[in-house]
């Protein structure tokens, strides 16, 4: 569920304009919040049609098929690090 006044302050920060006070706390919503990220996404969207910016398709839900790539990666396993121990010169 998204607030109205989510909404409001998230289109604040797409703008620039948002009160400092209230970045963290938006930005959190905005991790957190499915609908506060997919209106997010439409804010540029619709910044970008306003520019006259080419917008492509396959940017729209970007975030989420990199976190679906990412995931579906295999974790790499690492090798153990050698420790040398040094002998100390007096």
């Amino acid at each position: 569920m998204m607030s109205e006044q989510q909404r409001q302050h998230l289109s604040a920060l797409v703008d620039g304009e948002v009160a400092p006070a209230l970045v963290h706390t938006t930005v959190s919503a905005l991790a957190s919040n499915r609908r506060l990220r997919a209106a997010w996404e439409n804010y540029h969207l619709i910044g970008a049609a306003l520019r006259s910016e080419q917008v492509r398709p396959e940017y729209r839900l970007i975030a989420a098929r990199v976190s679906e790539r990412i995931a579906a990666e295999p974790i790499p396993l690492q090798q153990p690090v050698a420790h040398r121990s040094r002998a100390f010169r007096i």
